[in-house]
């Protein structure tokens, strides 16, 4: 298997501990903890994992969805709830991912088949994830009409 290389750089820019992230040609990324370790002013490193999922899980359906089976998706959203760990490591232990589709043509089986295919094979947030945290999905479809 080939490989690609990726990079970024973060440096520590305050007195506590919040810290800018800058990957090149992007747009610089802040993240912070909650006081009293941070002032809470950027994204936690748990905050971006769940956007990172959302979005990973959420690109990949859209891709399958209008890209492969030609489907007519006209909003997708996709909420993240998480239930994090009290004790060190405070890392998540489950994880769940409320998608909904706004599509006048796709149906609950193309949907629960493009989802499997992101889970199983083409989301790699999903598969760093898969065997560390317990990961559930809910599929929706609604069909609201164009305007």
């Amino acid at each position: 298997m080939s490989t690609v290389q990726m990079n970024a750089e973060i440096a520590l820019i305050d007195d506590k501990v919040k810290m800018e992230a800058l990957i090149p040609g992007k747009a610089p990324l802040i993240m912070d903890y909650v006081p009293p370790l941070g002032r809470g002013e950027g994204y936690t490193p748990l905050e971006l994992l769940m956007v990172s999922l959302g979005t990973c899980y959420g690109t990949t359906l859209k891709f399958l969805l209008a890209g492969q089976l030609k489907k007519d998706i006209r909003d997708l959203s996709v909420r993240v709830e998480a239930d994090r760990a009290t004790e060190h490591p405070t890392k998540f232990d489950a994880i769940r991912l409320i998608m909904n589709v706004d599509s006048p043509d796709l149906t609950m089986e193309e949907l629960t088949a493009a989802a499997a295919l992101a889970e199983e094979k083409y989301c790699p947030v999903w598969a760093m994830i898969k065997g560390n945290a317990e990961v559930k999905t809910e599929l929706t479809i609604t069909n609201r009409k164009a305007a």
